[in-house]
């Protein structure tokens, strides 16, 4: 992380192929809190291009450094929706997805993929 983007280099432990990726942190829209192979130890980091990256971390710690990091930043475009807890119905209510699409702000379709989203 620096101030103008957000880059990560892993290896595919499977075909061990080296990947990378960089965006630039004004894109970031949104990161949310991911399991992987049952722990709580990786995020999704949603773009404004609607691109998305899933990434583990492999400790619950180093995930919440990286979140904090990125809070502390500040992005132009970033909404913050992680929560620890996880709890689906305090999700839903911080996202306001529901009283944006009776407001008829969202359609049908962006609504169920938004509640797709939410669900992980």
């Amino acid at each position: 992380l620096n101030e103008d983007c957000i880059s990560f280099t892993g290896k595919d432990t499977e075909t061990n192929i080296e990947h990378s990726w960089v965006q630039k942190l004004d894109e970031l829209h949104q990161v949310q809190s991911r399991r992987y192979l049952l722990q709580r130890s990786a995020l999704e980091f949603f773009f404004l291009s609607r691109e998305t990256y899933f990434i583990d971390f492999g400790s619950s710690e180093e995930r919440k450094n990286i979140y904090k990091c990125l809070i502390r930043m500040r992005p132009k475009n970033f909404v913050p929706l992680y929560l620890e807890a996880s709890n689906p119905e305090v999700l839903m209510r911080k996202s306001d997805i529901t009283s944006r699409w009776i407001r008829r702000e969202l359609s049908n379709f962006d609504y169920i993929l938004a509640l797709n989203t939410l669900a992980g």
